[in-house]
């Protein structure tokens, strides 16, 4: 328990996404008092609240001049509080011109969906230039990876990176589709029975899922017949 009286005017931001929710409690001058992670498990409104009670009895309500939102469940959540809600897009770029103003690229691989956004610097300011999102399968999300590190037995956390990074040559997948992917992940590492860096790798490849090289309501592993793209078809099968 912290010494309430110490604190000055104490700024809260809440990120509440389809997977976890994270808080991040600073002071006026952008150090970070505390930072915390959690699973939401299907209930983001109900651990939003656990997180918020857990941040006022340790820094005291009279403490948190502003609390903030953005992500998924974010804008619900900020209606029903009467705090500041900030889309997440923008959010993003606000953070990115703050920390790293050389940047113009983020690529951003959600709990539910993927984002491309390209930044610019217009009037000496880091603007939004343009963003591009997947629609509506949400295969090499944050969610499909971490159903796929749970199938192969593998850390989401502290291991799933840490292996696909060692792979040489990462295969380029089609990932149009959640379970033609999860079958293309997966069948390999069960035929050999073994943990694969390189079938790994090949989960994460975002640039496939923001631009498909077929449209959203073409499953290649349900009917190539009407695949317009028949060529990557059989590549993704062969």
């Amino acid at each position: 328990m912290h010494d309430k009286s110490n604190y000055q005017t104490l700024e809260l931001g809440l990120d509440v996404g389809s997977v976890s929710a994270k808080a991040v409690v600073m002071d006026r001058e952008g150090k970070i008092l505390r930072d915390v992670y959690r699973r939401i498990h299907g209930r983001p409104v109900e651990t939003t609240i656990t997180v918020l009670e857990e941040m006022i009895q340790e820094y005291g309500l009279e403490s948190l001049g502003q609390i903030s939102l953005t992500g998924t469940a974010g804008k619900l959540i900020a209606k029903e509080l009467g705090a500041l809600f900030v889309n997440e897009i923008v959010a993003q770029a606000r953070a990115e011109a703050e920390f790293y103003p050389h940047v113009r690229t983020i690529i951003e691989i959600g709990g539910e969906d993927s984002k491309l956004i390209q930044l610019k610097e217009e009037s000496g300011r880091v603007v939004i230039d343009d963003f591009a999102m997947n629609s509506i399968c949400a295969a090499g999300t944050g969610s499909f990876l971490d159903q796929q590190a749970k199938r192969l037995g593998i850390d989401i956390e502290g291991e799933f990176g840490r292996l696909a990074m060692k792979s040489e040559r990462p295969p380029r997948v089609l990932l149009t589709c959640c379970s033609a992917m999860s079958l293309r992940v997966c069948r390999p590492v069960a035929a050999v029975a073994a943990r694969s860096s390189r079938t790994l790798a090949s989960v994460p490849s975002s640039r496939w899922v923001i631009w498909p090289g077929c449209p959203p309501w073409c499953c290649p592993a349900v009917s190539p017949t009407v695949c317009p793209s028949p060529s990557k078809w059989w590549a993704f099968h062969s």
